[in-house]
């Protein structure tokens, strides 16, 4: 093999491995291993795995950035090629996207090129320029619908994803001013005064994940942070892959509980969309380990963090009767769960302070009208 080609393939071999696992779980001697050559050549060409993520990073910006058509007659035209062409990009480059993922957090800046990427497209697509707050509402969700068909198989349908673009996912369904609706106060999490052993590991367990690195983090660890013996662990858990399985669900279980027992009296399904969105944030400035955990499941034990996104959808599901016909529920349910879900990020992982209320005063035109209005 020349050593041009072993390059390639070390760089293509890490951006697979980084896609079906967890970043830390990854060593140089796996990818090398994977891809037929030996250490050294890996070390000729990179210092460490870090520059090869990267190597990954820069990869995914300079293939979104160049990759879709911004081109068409007119606004519509040029939206519907958009939106056709990024799909097509993560469908074809899942693994680069995905691997993306295991950055997006870490190496914050790239996240932020991404974001200047972004919106330079779709000033380009609208012949305008783009407010922050359409940023958020177009690309989180036509993001995350896009991720959730290109690794869960679930549909991301273009005549539905347009139709949100241009008419919102609530089309003409009014609501009253934020003020008038959303609560002023609100229940905390429940915290059970008395634990039995397995509430304690699970407590401590996601207190480390959240704040640490799975790898990093060891069963010791974790049944010292209780005060519970190693083997009191392997009475309740076979693993610890199974443990953050079990942790993921019972974050779903406390934020779902959350949600319900503090959604406030709503007139119609647009403000209970909102409420919902708020509650969600405002649970993470309760918990925001939990999103660090999520994350890291998505990788570590991904059929139950798939699980943990599909119960949010199947949520919508139940409650679409404001949907005209025609659309798409499941492409419709992740296009907003995509929005709040980048938008938790923003909140969990930036270092700036947030209020919540002034994000989501900026989003609320676009749920029932979109982005075909001509003000920014």
């Amino acid at each position: 093999m020349r050593r041009g080609e072993a390059r390639e393939k070390i760089i293509s071999v890490a951006e697979r491995l980084f896609a079906q696992r967890w970043y830390s779980t990854v060593s140089v001697a796996d990818i090398c291993r994977n891809a037929g050559v030996s250490n050294g050549i890996a070390y000729h060409y990179y210092k460490n795995k870090d520059e090869l993520l990267v190597n990954i990073m820069e990869r995914t910006i300079d293939v979104v950035g160049s990759g879709p058509s911004l081109d068409g007659k007119g606004f519509e035209e040029r939206l519907r090629n958009y939106v056709r062409d990024l799909l097509r990009i993560t469908v074809q480059r899942k693994h680069l996207i995905r691997a993306f993922r295991q950055g997006q957090y870490r190496m914050l800046e790239y996240e932020r090129r991404l974001h200047d990427v972004y919106t330079a497209h779709l000033e380009s697509v609208l012949g305008r320029q783009v407010s922050e707050s359409e940023y958020k509402f177009t690309m989180s969700g036509l993001r995350f619908a896009n991720i959730r068909h290109a690794f869960d198989g679930h549909t991301a349908d273009i005549d539905t994803l347009c139709s949100i673009l241009t008419k919102g996912p609530f089309p003409g369904i009014p609501m009253r001013p934020l003020a008038e609706f959303l609560p002023n106060r609100v229940l905390p999490p429940a915290v059970d005064i008395v634990q039995d052993t397995r509430a304690k590991l699970l407590k401590s367990g996601k207190e480390l994940f959240g704040g640490s690195d799975f790898a990093s983090v060891g069963i010791a660890d974790i049944t010292r942070k209780a005060g519970i013996s190693v083997g009191s662990f392997y009475s309740h858990f076979e693993s610890k892959e199974q443990f953050l399985a079990e942790i993921i669900k019972l974050i779903s279980s406390e934020l779902r509980r959350f949600i319900r027992i503090n959604m406030p009296k709503c007139e119609t399904r647009l403000e209970e969309e909102l409420a919902g969105l708020y509650l969600f944030c405002l649970y993470l400035t309760f918990d925001p380990l939990c999103y660090s955990v999520v994350r890291q499941g998505e990788y570590v034990v991904p059929d139950v963090a798939r699980k943990y996104y599909d119960g949010f959808v199947r949520g919508y599901l139940k409650r679409m009767d404001w949907l005209p016909e025609g659309l798409d529920k499941g492409t419709v349910a992740n296009f907003c769960i995509g929005i709040a879900h980048y938008l938790g990020m923003e909140l969990a992982f930036s270092s700036e302070e947030k209020d919540i209320r002034q994000c989501m005063a900026g989003l609320v035109g676009y749920y029932a009208s979109g982005i075909g209005r001509m003000e920014v």
